[in-house]
């Protein structure tokens, strides 16, 4: 059962069957919603809008869109959706990318992106807000309140979303996962009753929702931990080098030594990444840092770079406030990764450190893959290396998320557009490709460990969730005893019937 991929999983669980709606869910549930709510048919002009995704790859089909006014309508919703035997699905900001989605066809699109409420206690250090809330909100009202949390580092993306899947961000060095911050829930669950989840109510599903909890049910709000602010003003720099191999070596020396030297105070962040320039096609070698902190502090690797790169492409190195981070690196809500919508296949690993050999072959062979495919010019391989000291002094048995050791996440993304579905084989090779090549040299024994938030769709559970027998287990074990019938299975889903 551990090596079984998850779309096959979602392929034979028999909640991910195509179903109809039922045309009497106006007269049926209609009445019991609230005042704010919608139901939204494919012939209505919001329908296009409500079920937009970030990538029409691997993208679930909605019949009927129900957008809540209020959590109670999502409880109302899985109970209609219940007693008709109806599939469902809960949207917020739409960027799940994994294949599993794809196997949501025709039944309930729960749109849960107008619970939108936040609330900072500064008194109790929590931050209340509702699942429709996405990384930019959260920052910036919890900014306002002179207070800062781990959320993600691409502000568009929905805050709850990447916590159910663990989280990585800037801050984890600090103060771990997104996930890690979570003190309470309320939830939806399989037989459509709302539940609060904490260490004192349902602690085993909060354990499950820290890194496997897309499978559990439809969270509608939840409490956080907040922290008075680390620093005023972070350090931002960025590097565009030319791509070559005598730069990747060079840059990868660097990484690995400051990995390997520099004592880690939770508070540095260093991405680096492979792009093309669409004019030119040129392959191009791009570093970006963040620090919790003055410049002054990591002067030493901003100058190891500068030297790298030469006197012309000298960093420029801002500092900002930390709710202007995401802007100034590109990921901010109105950059072009937020605005613009494609076609879009992920595949990505994590390693333990970079080796150089592997990096001049990967760099290579994406160069190749776009000089002979001109249209994936937009796409890119990314390499972020986050802060570990919080995140990985969480005790790796306390939560869900299995892969507490793993120290630099890989991606490559491909983005293109429908029409060029032709690309989809070429795609693939290359994806598959890139992770076994990374395996091979990573650090985990030829093992792929995969950050779930970021899986393709044809990963093993071991790779998304853990290699650990024990982990599994009592996953499937929660599973078949919050939702047996798998009514929760379209994101990477755990078996509700695995036996050992």
């Amino acid at each position: 059962m551990v090596s079984w991929p998850s779309r096959l999983l979602g392929l034979l669980l028999p909640s991910l069957a195509a179903a109809a709606v039922s045309a009497d869910i106006n007269a049926v549930l209609g009445p019991q919603l609230s005042a704010d709510a919608q139901i939204i048919w494919p012939s209505d002009t919001a329908f296009h809008n409500a079920t937009e995704r970030w990538s029409s790859y691997h993208a679930p089909t909605a019949g009927v869109v129900v957008t809540a006014g209020t959590a109670e309508d999502v409880r109302l919703t899985v109970a209609y959706a219940r007693n008709t035997s109806t599939p469902f699905l809960a949207r917020n900001t739409g960027h799940g990318s994994t294949g599993s989605l794809g196997t949501f066809a025709g039944g309930i699109l729960i749109n849960i992106g107008t619970l939108a409420h936040i609330a900072v206690d500064g008194a109790a250090q929590t931050v209340t807000f509702g699942g429709g809330v996405y990384n930019g909100e959260l920052i910036s009202a919890v900014a306002k309140a002179g207070r800062e949390t781990t959320t993600g580092s691409c502000g568009c993306v929905g805050i709850l979303g990447a916590a159910l899947g663990g989280g990585h961000g800037r801050l984890q060095g600090r103060h771990g996962l997104i996930a890690d911050q979570i003190e309470s829930v309320k939830m939806v669950t399989a037989d459509a009753r709302m539940v609060t989840v904490s260490a004192t109510e349902n602690p085993e599903l909060l354990w499950a929702l820290k890194g496997a909890g897309h499978n559990f049910g439809i969270v509608v709000e939840a409490t956080s931990r907040v922290y008075a602010p680390t620093t005023d003003t972070w350090a931002v720099a960025y590097w565009l080098f030319p791509g070559n191999a005598t730069t990747v070596k060079g840059i990868v020396a660097v990484l690995n030594d400051v990995a390997d030297t520099r004592a880690d105070d939770g508070r540095l962040t260093l991405f680096l990444m492979y792009q093309i320039d669409p004019a030119t096609l040129a392959v191009q070698v791009a570093v970006s840092l963040t620090y919790a902190g003055p410049a002054a502090a990591v002067q030493g690797i901003i100058t190891r770079f500068d030297t790298l790169a030469g006197p012309a492409a000298a960093a420029q190195v801002q500092a900002v406030p930390w709710e202007q981070v995401n802007d100034w690196t590109g990921t901010g809500v109105a950059s072009a990764l937020c605005t613009t919508r494609s076609r879009t296949s992920q595949y990505s690993t994590s390693i333990l450190r970079y080796d150089a050999a592997t990096q001049v072959q990967i760099l290579a062979r994406f160069q190749k893959l776009v000089a002979d495919n001109p249209r994936l010019a937009y796409s890119t391989v990314i390499f972020e290396s986050y802060p570990l000291q919080a995140f990985q002094a969480v005790p790796h048995a306390s939560t869900a998320y299995g892969n507490r050791d793993a120290n630099i996440v890989a991606l490559f993304g491909a983005y293109y557009q429908d029409s060029q579905a032709d690309l989809d084989a070429v795609v693939t090779k290359f994806g598959v490709w890139f992770r076994s090549a990374l395996a091979k040299t990573g650090g985990f024994r030829g093992r792929e460990v995969v950050y779930v938030n970021y899986a393709q769709g044809d990963e093993t559970l071991a790779q998304m969730y853990g290699v650990e027998p024990w982990r599994l287990r009592r996953l499937e074990a929660l599973k078949r005893k919050w939702d047996p019938e798998s009514v929760f299975g379209y994101y990477n889903p755990i078996p509700a019937g695995g036996k050992y």
